[in-house]
């Protein structure tokens, strides 16, 4: 699984890296102006080995609005609206 190992943000871009393979990391930027997700893959290693590849470019605006999207959590997004919602009417 990949895992954060830190990140950066300025007053655009945010930036996370995470290992993915031995010698291999990813970095993941966001252009918070646009929702924009890139995905780099880094390689380290000799001279002739070292690299970086763009693996894919996505717009996540739309995704960032969806409530759920294969979330296998016990309890869904609408059962804790419900059940919060009564609460809030109970108060």
């Amino acid at each position: 699984p990949v895992q954060a190992q830190s990140a950066a943000t300025g007053s655009r871009f945010l930036a996370v890296t995470g290992p993915y393979m031995d010698g291999v990391s990813l970095l993941y930027v966001i252009d918070q102006e646009t929702s924009r997700l890139a995905v780099y893959q880094g390689r380290g290693g000799g001279a002739s080995a070292r690299e970086i590849v763009l693996i894919g470019v996505r717009n996540i605006g739309f995704d960032v609005q969806l409530d759920a999207f294969n979330d296998e959590s016990e309890y869904s997004y609408q059962d804790l609206l419900k059940q919060f919602s009564r609460q809030a009417k109970t108060k």
